[in-house]
């Protein structure tokens, strides 16, 4: 089945709607609790008003909760810097991926001259996507692995 460019962009702006429907949910919830936001409340906002990492950011804000120590905190505060340069850098590669921009969506088909290498721009931004994810779920498992379950 081919796509099209409505296709993309309903989709697009169903999963956003989805992303917002669960991020309003959440803060009624906390209006209900009484409970005050904290920031990782306010980062993931933020993240949906840009769309940028929602899932890795408040994963962190998460971890730096749960677990603490000066030690894991600068881990998440440099995580959490590296994925907002990575997901800036990338959203300004696709954007920029052709010139003129519009070459992006006229469905002319930019040539060598005129776009970068489309395909290793995904392989590079998939790949530094998986190392974000490894070491991001890594990040909790020497807080853990000293503690003993009492059941």
């Amino acid at each position: 089945m081919g796509e099209n460019p409505g296709k993309m962009y309903a989709l697009a702006t169903v999963l956003t709607l989805l992303a917002a429907v669960a991020v309003l949910l959440r803060l009624h919830a906390r209006k209900i609790k009484n409970a005050i936001l904290g920031w990782d409340d306010y980062l993931i906002l933020s993240a949906l008003i840009h769309l940028t990492g929602v899932r890795k950011n408040k994963l962190l804000t998460n971890f730096a909760r749960i677990f603490r120590g000066p030690l894991f905190l600068a881990v998440v505060w440099t995580m959490l810097t590296i994925i907002v340069i990575w997901t800036v850098g990338f959203f300004f590669a696709n954007m920029l991926q052709c010139y003129p921009i519009a070459e992006n969506w006229t469905g002319l088909g930019g040539t060598s001259d005129t776009c970068i290498d489309e395909n290793m721009m995904y392989v590079g931004q998939a790949f530094s996507d998986a190392i974000t994810d490894l070491i991001i779920l890594a990040m909790p498992i020497p807080c853990v692995s000293f503690r003993t379950v009492s059941l």
